[in-house]
């Protein structure tokens, strides 16, 4: 998953001294440093997009005429491009061929002439919530996770590893997992 451009963050820091007292509040660009990076934990452990976004998935080659996108909500297809066989170059896709299915809550790609790809395809999509629509318990873990981050005083630079989460925090994001359905034969 590629991200293309994003819209305002799920929590700013505004909203999040409003909630959390911190030692520092006039250091706003590394409370939005652990916002970004909370968020970007959150939103992994959960399969869903908080704030809104553009994004750019590969649904994997192999015979299919239906594809459950791995993230949710899902706003709309912005496009879609098939690998050439050449396997080099990209082929658009007439938008009349396609359409997103139960993109608020299980985002599947359809295709409508019930036509099955044998490509890898490439899905450049609109997902997330709108800024008042974060789901409450994903923001909550979020502003937690921050929390945690800034009472222990860490530094959020480069790649985050494995971060160890507070039980509060698992919970909070178990509670509002996005799972993809499992296609039974």
């Amino acid at each position: 998953m590629r991200v293309i451009a994003s819209y305002p963050p799920a929590v700013t820091p505004e909203q999040f001294l409003a909630s959390v007292p911190v030692a520092d509040p006039d250091d706003l660009m590394a409370i939005a440093d652990k916002l970004a990076a909370a968020t970007d934990v959150v939103e992994r452990g959960a399969g869903r997009i908080l704030a809104r976004r553009d994004l750019e998935l590969t649904a994997p080659e192999g015979a299919w005429s239906r594809w459950w996108l791995p993230i949710a909500p899902v706003i709309s297809i912005a496009s879609v491009e098939v690998l050439h066989r050449d396997g080099q170059t990209w082929e658009a896709v007439d938008p009349s061929r396609y359409r997103l299915a139960r993109g608020h809550d299980e985002p599947q790609l359809v295709w409508r002439d019930g036509g099955v790809v044998d490509r890898e395809v490439r899905v450049r999509v609109t997902a997330g919530h709108t800024t008042d629509a974060v789901p409450l318990g994903l923001r909550r873990a979020v502003i937690l996770l921050a929390k945690e981050w800034c009472d222990a005083d860490l530094a959020i630079e480069g790649k985050i590893e494995a971060p160890v989460l507070s039980f509060g925090v698992r919970s909070l994001i178990r509670q509002n997992r996005y799972r993809r359905p499992r296609e039974v034969a």
